[in-house]
């Protein structure tokens, strides 16, 4: 670039640059030519020492029109020196930006998260979105005024395109959904979040619990989010369906409709059954046994795959419902003719959780009885309340294989009519292994007597409504000299209640003197005494803090021998 001075004091040419620069306003050639003089005038300056008048008139014309001219020149230079300052530090901003976008760039390529294996990313995915709301990665919930939205999967999909485009290649962590009816109305915004979850769960298997308030089809999207539901429910594998007693009735009379004519458009699931994936199956506990249920159950009679059945009342009059593959089953209650009827049609049944029992004769088959007279199941695990303590509940029924009973004793029934169930079970000649008594009313002997006939019991629970009759158990579970005791062959105890100890410090030495007891004397080789104890107990301020210091001191030894102890007294 050729760079004349203006004055004449500098050489007419400096050394040419590379790259000539651009005016930033019309982005032609810059060259301080542009500014310059003519030659003429440049060389009358030039010429013409300092003090020296010889200078004719035209001459003098030109300098002061040379003069006149500056101050725009020099605007016009100083102008475009800024424009050029400007420029230039745009250029260094540039640079800047472009040196930390490649710092940022190179610590994307080369972040740990990126060299992780797919299976490990998949574990750390898993574990965030099936962490909250109880392994639902699609749940709302609302306060009557809002919906509260939780939707992890969709959240991390937002982090970036490989983390998006990673998730939507997974369906697993779009097929688990928690929803209710309300939420569709207080929140439109969530059908659409609904349907872009069953898009990226493709063909994997659905959980679900579905929630239907009171306010049946409050709005459009509810019918048809149910609508897609059911067309969807060949991929069910676990579904809870709740919904009050008021609307219970017209959720499942409308579904078993829905259900039902998808039949008629699709001729496989006549074949195949309307959810041949469900594995697990709850309604609500409170809902009484209705045409409506037994519609809905019947139109789920191919379901080769169900395992888990959890429901209200039940009976097996009026209706040929297949459960023959169950292996889990609670109800609120069964009314029959005994709790055999509703076992032999139940051969692959393990637990069985049952409320209440309600006699009624009815059409069932019992042709058996007179054959062999008792049913005898398979079943390992026994939940019964009090209300089934009546003695057409427990004939014509053997449990050879039970090893877990959980007795809830309430005020309905006393428990003083345990005896026909321990005596069918004493018939069974089964061998428990786990006791749990939880007891809402107060209770004294008897528990003693229920306890002893299980002498083959290791884990034992108790859980008091009343704190008083801790004291006698504890002294019944003091080994004697003679060795006599109860379950003299208990590994592990755990009590629990509520309430006022009269005298802390003998129930804190009672305590002691079990663990002493069973500690220092084994019986039988196959056992190793006490191994585990734990108190859950809600006292006193004053009674809650003697024992959670008391006890762990004078237990010390058998803890540094391997007793594992855990106590929570709190007030």
């Amino acid at each position: 670039m050729t760079a004349t001075s203006s004055l004449g004091f500098f050489p007419d040419t400096v050394h040419s640059t590379s790259t000539p620069l651009l005016c930033p306003s019309c982005l032609s050639k810059f060259t301080s030519a542009s500014h310059g003089l003519d030659p003429g005038l440049k060389q009358l300056l030039y010429s013409h020492k300092p003090f020296n008048f010889s200078v004719s008139l035209g001459e003098v014309s030109r300098i002061n029109a040379f003069l006149e001219e500056t101050p725009h020149r020099l605007a016009m230079l100083n102008q475009s020196i800024s424009e050029l300052e400007h420029s230039l530090a745009a250029l260094k901003n540039a640079r800047q930006d472009l040196e930390q976008h490649s710092v940022n760039a190179q610590s994307i390529i080369s972040a740990p998260i990126r060299k992780l294996p797919a299976e490990l990313l998949d574990e750390i995915f898993a574990f965030y979105c099936f962490s909250q709301e109880g392994g639902y990665t699609l749940s709302w919930w609302d306060d009557a005024a809002s919906v509260h939205l939780s939707c992890p999967p969709l959240k991390l999909s937002h982090v970036c395109s490989s983390w998006r485009k990673y998730l939507q290649s997974r369906p697993v962590f779009w097929s688990s959904l928690r929803f209710s009816s309300r939420g569709f109305r207080l929140n439109p915004g969530t059908f659409e979040i609904l349907i872009k979850y069953l898009e990226y769960s493709r063909d994997h298997p659905l959980d679900l619990y579905y929630v239907e308030e009171d306010d049946f089809w409050p709005s459009p999207k509810v019918e048809e989010a149910v609508a897609i539901l059911l067309d969807n429910s060949t991929r069910w594998r676990r579904a809870t369906l709740s919904a009050s007693e008021y609307s219970a009735e017209k959720w499942f009379v409308y579904a078993t409709t829905m259900l039902k004519s998808l039949s008629s458009s699709d001729t496989s699931r006549i074949h195949l059954g309307h959810c041949p994936a469900l594995e697990y199956l709850e309604i609500p506990a409170h809902l009484p046994w209705s045409e409506g249920i037994i519609d809905f159950l019947q139109t789920l009679s191919i379901c080769p795959r169900l395992k888990t059945y959890y429901g209200s009342s039940f009976s097996w009059s009026g209706h040929d419902l297949d459960f023959s593959q169950i292996t889990e089953l609670s109800l609120t209650s069964f009314t029959g003719k005994s709790i055999g009827h509703l076992l032999r049609p139940l051969p692959a049944l393990k637990s069985l959780a049952l409320g209440s029992f309600i006699y009624a004769e009815d059409d069932v088959d019992d042709t058996w009885i007179q054959e062999t007279g008792y049913h005898t199941s398979g079943l390992s695990e026994l939940i019964v309340s009090t209300r089934t303590f009546y003695p057409d509940a427990w004939r014509f029924l053997r449990l050879p294989n039970l090893t877990e009973l959980r007795v809830l004793g309430t005020g309905a029934v006393k428990f003083e009519n345990f005896v026909h169930l321990s005596s069918m079970l004493l018939d069974s000649q089964c061998e428990l292994r786990t006791l749990k008594l939880q007891f809402f009313v107060f209770i004294q002997k008897p528990m003693l007597d229920f306890i002893e006939l299980f002498p083959s019991t290791q884990n034992l629970t108790v859980s008091f409504r009343n704190l008083d009759d801790i004291y006698m158990l504890v002294r019944g579970l003091k080994r004697n000299g003679d060795g006599s005791c109860l379950a003299p062959n208990l590994c592990s105890l755990t009590l629990a209640g509520r309430g006022h100890l009269a005298d802390v410090q003998s129930f804190c030495d009672g305590i002691c003197d079990v663990v002493v007891s069973r500690r220092t004397t084994i019986t039988t080789p196959s056992t190793s005494g006490l191994q585990k104890l734990s108190l859950n107990l809600n006292l006193d301020h004053a009674s809650a803090c003697y024992l959670s210091n008391s006890l762990p001191t004078q237990l010390a030894p058998f803890i540094e021998e391997g007793l594992a102890f855990n106590i929570s007294a709190a007030c």
